[in-house]
């Protein structure tokens, strides 16, 4: 008889990631996320974010 293994499921987290000038909303990650020097424009403000997760 063979004994089938299931792997721990990793609960996701959606959450934004926002703007620290102004507030807006710019992209959505998960909580097993992990970057850095990842660099966005803000529609809004019209600044350059570094994204650091």
């Amino acid at each position: 008889m063979m004994m089938e293994f299931q792997l721990p499921r990793i609960p996701m987290e959606k959450k934004w990631y926002v703007c620290p000038h102004c507030g807006k909303n710019l992209l959505i990650y998960n909580n097993t996320a992990n970057c850095q020097g990842i660099y966005v424009w803000c529609r809004q403000c019209k600044k350059t974010i570094e994204v650091k997760i």
